[in-house]
């Protein structure tokens, strides 16, 4: 693999570098071919190993719901696929500040540079952007940079010691201490680790990491994802199986900015596949602040804007109306054209609310139905059940037919007052309850339609509310000109 070291100090070390670039491997080629393409030891443990490409789908294990179980024995880290020697102790370099649990994603090497002006995924994305293609199997160069560096020609190692950064492509690799093995692309590090690949970026105290499969493990790490998602978090251990799939022991996920951890995810174990779009978590504790509030053994949840069935971010909130507020929706994709979204909402003062969205969208009509339903309302029982009903739609009837309907319905006059959220809905004093049907013809168009109101505000005297149209029609005459000379329409 070509590789060129850039030293910082003395021209000894350049003299040295010069003999390295100058000197074959001490490995044949056939040695080499088969050090390169050896299996690597078997692991103590089956749980959560990096794989290779063709096997990473079979070898992995399956996540199925479970009880909850006592934390399995770590699994084995990654086995040096070369002759590696230990790491020697460097008392000349400064003390690294370690940085406590829970304030790893905080990390500013984490977020230099990048914007949260959106948590979670991006609206609108359909996916997290790939910013550099796979490689095609030919050798990319490799770029050293380190304050001291020495080779033994022997095991084809190269020792970096103080402030290194290694560049390869668009990736980074940071450390303060570092043995690279030219023969296997096999790199371990300690001290102030920092890896970055575009929509990734990782740190933590101690890493394996190889520079040609692109796999490696991170102790004690703190994790970034962005472009078309913002999400941060940390863990205990960190598995790189591939640039777009990643695996967590010990997490701690959320989509909030740092310094703000309103909710989060805390799993045993975690998996982000950046190439579908999924998360998937087992003994997963969703938790508001520091309080958890649901535990599940199995949890799939989205990480980028694509759709697809699964729950989405909850959220959080608490009023005098409603007292704490807790929601969890659920997406159901029922079909490219049609979905779901069902939403339990729970509130203290009140009990337990479930509402829904189905949209449907066809050539020839565009539908949307919301609901709400409260069956018992703890804090107003004599209302008895309480609920809410929005229904939009959009349709032709042919090609000069069109039909629209925007229908709204709730249970009673404070409904809106007691349950909506936004000022928007709060401040509504009349709900239209509206359909229509329209003909557009040669220079003429025709309307007809059916309209009342429902006010829900009390203080609005009947004959000030506003009137009912059953029926309402309109006909319309496009303007004509006469001679150049009057130009007339009709309504």
């Amino acid at each position: 693999m070509p590789t060129m070291v850039d030293l910082k100090r003395s021209g000894y070390t350049l003299a040295l570098l010069i003999i390295i670039a100058l000197s074959p491997p001490s490995l044949s080629q056939d040695q080499s071919d088969a050090a390169l393409n050896a299996p690597a030891p078997a692991a103590r443990g089956e749980a959560f190993l990096p794989t290779t490409p063709d096997d990473a789908q079979a070898d992995l294990p399956v996540l199925l719901p479970s009880r909850p179980s006592p934390p399995e024995t770590a699994p084995a880290r990654l086995a040096p696929q070369g002759p590696v020697r230990a790491l020697p102790v460097l008392s000349e370099l400064p003390q690294r500040t370690l940085i406590p649990p829970g304030r790893r994603s905080e990390d500013r090497r984490l977020h230099a540079g990048l914007p949260w002006d959106f948590c979670g995924p991006k609206p609108g994305s359909s996916g997290l952007t790939n910013a550099f293609s796979q490689d095609d199997g030919a050798q990319i160069p490799i770029d050293i940079t380190a304050d001291n560096v020495s080779y033994n020609q022997r095991t084809d190692l190269i020792e970096l010691q103080g402030d290194i950064e290694i560049l390869q492509q668009e990736r980074r690799f940071e450390a303060d201490r570092s043995n690279y093995n030219r023969s296997t692309g096999e790199v371990q590090a300690s001290g102030q680790i920092y890896l970055e690949y575009p929509g990734l970026r990782l740190t933590g105290e101690s890493a394996e990491y190889n520079l040609e499969t692109k796999r490696g493990t991170i102790e004690q790490s703190g994790y970034r994802m962005s472009g078309n998602t913002n999400l941060r978090g940390e863990a205990d251990q960190a598995w790189l199986l591939s640039e777009q799939r990643s695996r967590y022991r010990d997490i701690i996920y959320t989509s909030c900015p740092p310094g703000n951890s309103d909710w989060s995810i805390k799993a045993r174990d975690l998996e982000l596949d950046q190439a579908r779009g999924v998360g998937t978590a087992r003994h997963a504790r969703i938790r508001f602040g520091d309080i958890p509030l649901l535990y599940s053994p199995y949890l799939q949840f989205p990480i980028d804007g694509r759709r697809r069935s699964g729950l989405l971010i909850p959220t959080f909130g608490s009023s005098d109306e409603t007292g704490t507020d807790i929601s969890l929706p659920y997406y159901w994709n029922i079909a490219p054209n049609m979905d779901a979204t069902v939403t339990p909402r729970y509130m203290s003062t009140r009990g337990l609310m479930l509402g829904a969205q189905v949209r449907h969208l066809a050539p020839f009509q565009q539908l949307e139905i919301d609901g709400e339903l409260l069956p018992n309302d703890q804090r107003a029982p004599d209302e008895g059940a309480r609920g809410a009903l929005r229904i939009k739609q959009f349709g032709y009837l042919g090609s000069r037919w069109t039909s629209s309907v925007d229908y709204a319905l709730v249970s009673d006059d404070g409904y809106l007052e007691d349950f909506g959220n936004r000022l928007d809905v709060t401040s509504v004093r009349n709900l239209s309850q509206r359909g229509d049907i329209n003909y557009s013809g040669d220079g003429w168009r025709m309307l007809g339609r059916l309209q009342q109101f429902q006010t829900v505000d009390a203080s609005i005297a009947p004959a000030n509310r506003p009137y009912e149209q059953l029926p309402h029609i309109e006909f319309d005459l496009a303007p004509k000109t006469w001679n150049n000379l009057l130009e007339y329409r009709f309504d």
